[in-house]
């Protein structure tokens, strides 16, 4: 058996988020970790009842792959792993979102779609706050809340050409970390130092007139550990764009988007009902509820360090929910919330340095999407 490894030396980029948690704990334990939540009231309030689908999630704990299955209409085992080809029988890993229309909603129905202004830039905060716990055999990390994150973006639309996607440029002006307890600062002082590196870094990406998400790019930051965190982020800042159906819809219209997530060398199967609560000109408020398994039991070679290639997801569950409030155009919401849970078993084999292990985690996140108060330059 090889010496053990820490588990802040064998992170994901998504995990990355863990160094605030364990930079301090002796853990020796490797994973990936996907973070955790904490409730508020909905962001966006408006006067007609919303659907199901804004109802707080479930915990990780009663969460089950076997809801997800059914709503795709698909088999999957207990643990909550696909078998090997099932998740690209639905959507091709790299590919936009599937959308498919649920039901319509009730009449006048409309086009639901994204008028892009070129050149307006917006202001944008990704808030992101977490909590996580995670058992190892005799080794058990408490539930433990971190410090919350917020990434400044300035987006704005670089390209709209008349037939094809407008061309979407976000640059970092911010990454922040706030502290609630002297607990938490312990955690962030470490990683204060470096938080100016991911100044000045700029994503792009195309959008769709339906919200389809393409091409996307990122310039590299120049420290791992600052690479690591807005990597994490990143999927959340993305998630500005809600995917839309290309059939006219009117209220409490609902629709399914189906895609694959690549975090860290783990690829999740996500399924995401969205519904339309309420419109107004060019306004509208969109609620999700979500659904996750894991595409595979594969953990790797992004998410792993030194070639150690001996893990594996043994189950995986997540569900939340979420809403937003879009203007049609901007890629940019007005606001909006995503709270998600999920529950993750990886199973290390010995070899490559690495102590044979079954880690637990119990993890959560809530992302709030908030236009800025601050003008744009």
């Amino acid at each position: 058996m090889g010496p053990p490894v820490k588990i802040r030396e064998w992170l994901a980029p998504r995990g990355a988020v863990l160094l605030l948690t364990l930079v301090t704990a002796e853990a020796t334990v490797a994973c990936r970790a996907e973070p955790s939540l904490t409730r508020e009231e909905p962001v966006a309030t408006v006067a007609s009842s919303r659907s199901s689908t804004s109802e707080a999630p479930r915990s990780a704990q009663s969460a089950s792959p076997l809801d997800v299955g059914r709503d795709l209409g698909i088999a999957v085992p207990p643990s909550g792993v696909l078998a090997p080809g099932a998740a690209d029988a639905l959507v091709a890993r790299g590919a936009p979102p599937k959308v498919t229309l649920i039901g319509a909603g009730a009449s006048p129905t409309m086009p639901l779609a994204y008028s892009i202004a070129k050149g307006v830039k917006v202001p944008m905060v990704v808030d992101v706050g977490m909590r996580m716990g995670m058992k190892s055999g005799m080794r058990d990390i408490p539930s433990t809340p971190l410090p919350r994150m917020k990434l400044s973006l300035l987006v704005a639309a670089v390209d709209v050409p008349p037939s094809a996607d407008a061309r979407i440029e976000a640059m970092v002006t911010d990454l922040s970390l706030a502290a609630a307890d002297d607990a938490q600062q312990k955690m962030a002082a470490k990683l204060v130092p470096e938080l100016s590196a991911a100044r000045g870094a700029l994503l792009s990406f195309g959008v769709s007139s339906s919200g389809r998400v393409r091409d996307v790019r990122r310039t590299p930051i120049a420290t791992s550990t600052m690479e690591q965190l807005v990597s994490g982020i990143e999927p959340h800042a993305l998630a500005m764009v809600v995917p839309l159906p290309v059939e006219p819809v009117g209220l409490g219209a609902s629709w399914r988007a189906v895609s694959r997530v690549s975090d860290g060398g783990a690829e999740v199967l996500q399924d995401a009902v969205y519904t339309l609560v309420s419109r107004s000109g060019t306004e509208a408020v969109i609620d999700v509820r979500v659904g996750q398994v894991a595409a595979s039991d594969a953990v790797g070679p992004a998410g792993l360090v030194g070639g150690a290639t001996n893990a594996k997801v043994a189950s995986f569950v997540g569900s939340g929910s979420g809403s937003q409030r879009i203007d049609m155009r901007s890629a940019v919401p007005l606001e909006g919330k995503l709270d998600l849970t999920t529950a993750m078993t990886v199973e290390v084999a010995p070899g490559a340095g690495m102590s044979p292990d079954r880690v637990r985690m119990e993890s959560g996140l809530e992302v709030r999407l908030l236009r800025s108060e601050k003008e744009p330059p």
